[in-house]
């Protein structure tokens, strides 16, 4: 369906060579080395030499068909698109059954076709992958003969022959000879006991005719198919999963923590200050309030806000006692405390008392889960 090419990888290092013989059994030629007569066994005899080297295989020539057409167009897409209608009137099932490969012969402007049936080349290598083996091309068997002055070779009471540039086939020798005979009376016909290593001299010019392109072209090897990278993505994807999981279960627990910060301060601070009706910014607010409440200390002596003054001035320098609520009636006041241990409060209290000015009494204590809740009086002498 395309225009034949063989690039395994970019490399062009000589491949061991198969032919098949029959049944189960191959016959491969290591091209690659010197003075190496072919060995013959099954395909899992090969694996075990071929593994992982460049495999060429060689297409029996009763099984392809060979085609020379003429068509109106030079184009390389024109004959891509005009090619399937021309190949209609030669095949003798549907055309969508076969697979096929072409070169222009630029001498004379003929378009050469191979053609094989796509359950035939999808079998073979289905065969080959099952032993281990990894074909990298597949090209039609008369196709190694010399293009001129064409050729025949016998063997294995087989007859294959080329007579052009896209022409030639094979078949029984009891069939084909007598009609190659009389069709072509100056044609050559070689006995060989051994054709593979006449073809290996013609490997090269053969693998323009490769047949695994298209939807048999095999894999690159330098990229992975997405099957082979499947487990790997899916690993990723799970930790990047898990991960952002983790990162907004984290950022929604600080989220609602903070609310309830809020919220407590918003509700302490609105005990506070009563009169402050709208909160725009609590910290901005409370300062200012506090501020307010150390400039009237220094003036009033007595009363709610000398009383918050002088609690408060010291209760900032405790960071373990946490006010939760306070009251002011009685000309006294009742601070609401959340603390980790009684003594810290203890310690608190008696500061309060050193003064001499001051009535401060432990009112109730109540444990807790985390710690203890502990209602102060405190009150003007």
């Amino acid at each position: 369906m395309s225009s034949a090419a063989f690039e395994p990888g970019g490399s062009m290092i000589e491949p061991i060579l198969i032919r098949s013989v029959g049944g189960e059994q191959y016959q491969w030629l290591d091209i690659g080395q010197a003075d190496v007569q072919p060995s013959s066994g099954n395909l899992q005899e090969l694996a075990t030499l071929a593994t992982p080297r460049n495999l060429l295989l060689v297409w029996p020539a009763a099984s392809a068909l060979l085609l020379e057409i003429e068509l109106p167009v030079r184009n390389t897409a024109q004959i891509a698109k005009a090619l399937p209608f021309a190949l209609e009137d030669h095949l003798a099932d549907d055309l969508e059954r076969y697979h096929w490969v072409w070169q222009r012969q630029s001498r004379q402007g003929t378009v050469g076709v191979a053609a094989v049936a796509h359950d035939a080349i999808a079998q073979c290598r289905a065969d080959f992958a099952a032993a281990g083996l990894r074909l990298l091309a597949v090209c039609p068997e008369p196709l190694f003969l010399a293009e001129e002055p064409g050729g025949a070779v016998i063997a294995d009471s087989h007859c294959v022959f080329r007579t052009g540039f896209c022409q030639g086939g094979g078949g029984e020798c009891d069939v084909v000879r007598p009609w190659l005979s009389a069709a072509y009376p100056d044609l050559e016909c070689q006995p060989l006991a051994q054709p593979l290593p006449l073809y290996a001299s013609r490997w090269r010019d053969a693998l323009v005719w490769n047949l695994l392109t298209g939807a048999h072209a095999p894999p690159s090897r330098s990229m992975p198919s997405f099957r082979e990278l499947l487990p790997a993505a899916a690993l990723v994807l799970l930790g990047a999963a898990i991960q952002l999981g983790g990162q907004w279960y984290q950022s929604a627990t600080q989220s609602r923590q903070i609310e309830q910060y809020e919220q407590r301060n918003q509700a302490l601070f609105r005990a506070t200050f009563p009169d402050v009706k709208r909160l725009v910014n609590l910290k901005a607010q409370a300062d200012q309030q506090l501020a307010a409440l150390t400039s009237q200390a220094a003036v009033e002596q007595a009363g709610f806000l000398a009383l918050l003054h002088r609690a408060g001035s010291t209760l900032t320098q405790q960071p373990s006692l946490a006010l939760q609520g306070l009251a002011f009636g009685d000309d006294g006041m009742t601070l609401k405390l959340s603390v980790a241990s009684a003594a810290s409060v203890d310690a608190w209290v008696a500061s309060l008392r050193q003064a001499g000015d001051l009535t401060v009494e432990t009112r109730t204590q109540t444990s807790q889960q985390h710690g203890v809740e502990v209602h102060i009086g405190i009150r003007q002498n």
